[in-house]
């Protein structure tokens, strides 16, 4: 995902926030790379970081995935936690990736669909300059 030039282009006009949800590919139940070679291909063929990263299996253990997340991934970008009941993630559908842009009156304007595939900058780039050019 390339959203950090979108955040960096709107964040003084837009509040942008990532929930981190449950982990998508946690090593323990359903992991990608699921033999040393394939881990090996995957590292060096994949600029983004690698995670070796178990289901958290509490609160803490999420906080601590996320800020691994935000500290590789999202510089300064805020990031909340969905708590272990996973209320964001059931109520937004948002695992594995999902993007959403909601207007001030709490309307959702855009929809990237399910990531990782769905996930357009592009998109959501035009969306906050038409919503902003509208202002």
């Amino acid at each position: 995902m390339r959203f950090l030039p979108v955040y960096k282009k709107y964040r003084d006009d837009v509040e942008f926030l990532m929930i981190y949800v449950r982990e998508a590919h946690p090593t323990d139940k359903w992991w990608l790379a699921e033999t040393k070679f394939m881990r090996l291909i995957s590292v060096m063929s994949n600029d983004h970081p690698s995670y070796d990263l178990k289901e958290p299996e509490t609160i803490e253990e999420r906080r601590s995935a996320a800020m691994s997340c935000q500290a590789k991934l999202l510089e300064d970008m805020p990031v909340y936690v969905d708590n272990m009941d996973n209320k964001v993630d059931l109520t937004y559908v948002a695992w594995p990736t999902r993007v959403y842009f909601l207007d001030k009156y709490g309307k959702v304007k855009y929809d990237s669909g399910l990531g990782p595939y769905g996930l357009s900058p592009a998109e959501l780039d035009e969306e906050l300059s038409q919503y902003l050019s509208n202002r």
